[in-house]
């Protein structure tokens, strides 16, 4: 079943758009290296890249060039795919506790 909304989501993609197709093909490695990969995966990935400008051909070229490798598909195409990740929020200060001494007299 999942090989039949593969290709059919290919199909719709490559007659529209040559974006959507690229984001296919990367989608169709990214969620084959997921644990809970499928059409859901899929489907979700194309549309998270189709909301962003495009994919690079470095990027492209750097997830096809993982199918077969997914423990550094993460690590290797960070860059060449312009992942940033989210700033780290700076913690809040701590807030000074008094120590319960009494004052002197």
């Amino acid at each position: 079943m999942r090989g039949l909304a593969f290709a059919a989501l290919l199909i719709a993609a490559t007659s529209c758009d040559p974006e959507a197709a690229r984001a296919v093909e990367a989608c169709s490695v990214i969620c084959d290296c997921q644990p809970a990969g499928g059409d859901e995966c899929l489907t979700g990935c194309v549309d998270d890249i189709a909301n962003q400008v495009s994919l690079s051909d470095a990027c492209l070229a750097c997830v096809s060039d993982h199918r077969d490798r997914c423990l550094s598909l993460e690590v290797d195409c960070d860059d060449p795919c312009g992942v940033d990740e989210p700033p780290v929020p700076n913690p809040e200060p701590p807030v000074p506790v008094d120590a319960g001494v009494p004052d002197s007299f």
